[in-house]
C-alpha cells in the first residue's frame, strides 16, 4: 500500500469515527486530495451524521472530488425538505459543480419549486453546469437536457414496463415510471410524484 492510501484509509477511518471536529478536518483533507474511493463513506456522513455543520461539509467535499457516483446522494439531499438549509444548500452548489446534465430537471425543480436561497443557488448551479458542459445559458443547457432525454425514451420504448401496485409519474419528463423504490426519474432525475 502506498502512502497516499494509507493516508486517505486513515483519513476514511476518522471521519467514520472520530468527533465533528476530526471528521470536518477529514473531510477537508480528502477534499484536497480528490480520494474518489472516499466517496462511499463521504456519502455515509452526508447522510448521517448528526451536526449538521459536518453534514454540509461532507456535501461540499463530494463537490471537490467531482465523483460521478455521488450524485444520486447530492440530489436526495438537496430535495429533502427535513434536511438542514445550510446542508441542502451545499448539495445544490456540489450538485452543479459535477457537471451532469441528468441532474438539470432536479435543479430547476429546485430553481422553480423551492425555498428562495434554495432558488438562488440552484440558479447559480444550473450557470456554473453550463459554463462547464459549454453551453451559453441556463436554456441552451436545459434543451440540450430535452434532446438527451427525447433520445433515450426513443431508445427504451420497446422496453416491456412491469405493473406496481402504485404507479410513481415524472412530472418533467411525462412517462410513468414502473419502478416505485425510485426516488427520482431514471430518465431525467426530476422528483416522481403519485399518480
Amino acid at each position: 500500500m502506498t502512502d497516499k492510501q494509507n493516508t486517505i484509509e486513515s483519513l476514511i477511518k476518522d471521519l467514520l469515527e472520530g468527533m465533528a471536529i476530526k471528521r470536518w478536518k477529514a473531510l477537508e483533507k480528502l477534499g484536497k486530495m480528490q480520494a474518489e474511493e472516499a466517496v462511499p463513506s463521504i456519502i455515509t456522513v452526508m447522510k448521517n451524521a448528526k451536526i449538521s455543520d459536518v453534514r454540509r461539509k461532507a456535501a461540499e467535499t463530494l463537490g471537490k472530488i467531482g465523483s460521478k457516483n455521488a450524485v444520486r446522494s447530492l440530489l436526495e439531499t438537496s430535495l429533502n425538505k427535513e434536511e438542514a438549509g445550510e446542508v441542502r444548500r451545499a448539495a445544490i452548489k456540489a450538485t452543479g459543480e459535477l457537471a451532469l446534465i441528468e441532474s438539470v430537471p432536479a435543479l430547476i425543480n429546485i430553481k422553480k419549486n423551492g425555498p428562495m436561497i434554495d432558488r438562488v443557488i440552484a440558479t447559480q448551479a444550473l450557470r456554473n453546469m453550463a459554463t462547464k458542459l459549454g453551453y451559453k445559458n441556463i436554456n441552451a443547457l436545459e434543451n440540450a437536457f430535452r434532446e438527451k432525454l427525447e433520445q433515450k425514451k426513443l431508445a427504451t420504448s420497446d422496453e416491456s414496463k412491469s405493473k406496481t401496485e402504485e404507479e410513481f409519474y415524472c412530472s418533467y419528463c411525462n412517462v410513468k415510471i414502473p419502478d416505485n423504490k425510485l426516488i427520482t426519474c431514471p430518465y431525467c432525475n426530476a422528483p416522481l410524484t403519485k399518480k
